[in-house]
């Protein structure tokens, strides 16, 4: 039952993290001005961060949703989540309002209040979780750890 629980979660947070880095791609200029507008990094580094963030999100996303390096992939998506309540924190504690955190480029607005923050404490909760297990099933690490070979038809001799 746990594995399936750990799969399902899986699957959830590595297609929200798909969802949001393709978003970002694709509405690159918004996204960019929102990460100068929450003015947590020196300008030097917002448009750099602002264009690898959303390629990490796909890259990670995708990742965790096939089991490729499953753990590398929730430990740099706990990393993301972190850095987006860093962002978020000092906006709820008096800092310059922002309305749209850009979380999904242009696909939908998301306003940066408590909401916002519950959601992303949460989604830390759950990708940390998948985290820490000890074996991981349905996935690509699984099955390359079990010896499949391609040239096999996936059996682990020669017959």
């Amino acid at each position: 039952m746990k594995k399936k629980i750990v799969l399902f979660l899986r699957v959830i947070i590595g297609a929200s993290f798909i969802l949001s880095g393709i978003t970002k791609i694709l509405a690159m200029t918004p996204f960019i001005e929102t990460v100068y507008r929450f003015n947590v990094l020196p300008e030097l580094f917002a448009v750099p961060f602002a264009a690898l963030f959303p390629v990490f999100e796909l890259v990670f996303g995708i990742s965790l949703l096939i089991g490729y390096l499953t753990r590398l992939s929730a430990f740099c998506i706990c990393g993301m989540l972190l850095m987006m309540l860093v962002a978020i924190v000092p906006q709820l504690l008096g800092g310059p309002k922002i309305a749209d955190c850009g979380c999904f480029g242009g696909l939908m607005d998301s306003a940066v209040d408590i909401n916002l923050l519950i959601r992303d404490v949460v989604m830390f909760g759950v990708v940390w979780f998948i985290f820490v297990q000890d074996e991981y099933s349905t996935t690509l690490d699984s099955w390359l750890s079990a010896g499949w070979k391609p040239e096999t038809g996936g059996r682990k001799d020669k017959r």
